[in-house]
């Protein structure tokens, strides 16, 4: 499953690159090999939702909105106040990228969207995510 994601990572831009403080830039397979080692993700159950839904696509908020009210036939949604906040906490944890394109002429209102995207390591968080999630599936006691 997370084959084709992963491969999400290698078409990164050089916006998701970082410089540390002494100037030298670190690509992106540096900086999570230095987050991972030193801190273990914690993902709420929203964020892990959020990051599914924008896995291999590039999404703005009402889109997102509208992801989790098709995925779930109406039996569950997200208002604005719940989802920019996520968006925001992803982004300082460098799991997704964000940016304002403009609306295409034809389209009414002429008003800016904000999209997002995953990074390689929100792809890798989500993926530990569900690995975790699945050896507590497989877990046995001790007997």
């Amino acid at each position: 499953m997370f084959n084709e994601e992963l491969s999400l990572g290698n078409r990164m831009d050089s916006e998701s690159n970082s410089a540390n403080p002494k100037g030298v830039k670190m690509n992106q397979n540096d900086l999570v090999k230095k987050k991972s080692s030193t801190e273990i993700l914690t993902l709420s159950k929203m964020e892990e939702e959020i990051l599914s839904v924008l896995t291999g696509r590039e999404l703005y908020g009402l889109q997102i909105i509208d992801a989790f009210r098709d995925a779930s036939e109406g039996q569950r949604s997200i208002g604005v106040g719940s989802l920019y906040p996520t968006l925001s906490r992803l982004e300082e944890k460098g799991l997704i990228l964000s940016w304002m394109e403009a609306r295409p002429e034809d389209d009414k209102g002429g008003a800016r969207r904000k999209y997002f995207k995953v990074t390689q390591q929100g792809v890798m968080a989500l993926a530990a995510a569900e690995q975790f999630r699945r050896k507590l599936f497989e877990w046995r006691p001790a007997t």
